[in-house]
């Protein structure tokens, strides 16, 4: 499923981790973190608030 939603959001980023179950949050945290890090590292803008999110 994850492909799948990668494929329908124009300029997502998919990040593949083998081996990792349905909790890899927590199973394989090290991997999720460093690949989130990577990811909001490449960040070249600063992020602006969505109306109606606090």
């Amino acid at each position: 499923s994850g492909k799948r939603t990668h494929d329908l959001i124009e300029g997502s980023t998919l990040a593949v981790i083998e081996g990792g179950p349905h909790g890899i949050i927590w199973t394989h945290a090290g991997h999720v973190n460093r690949q989130l890090l990577d990811f909001l590292a490449q960040r070249t803008e600063p992020m602006q608030p969505v109306a109606g999110l606090s």
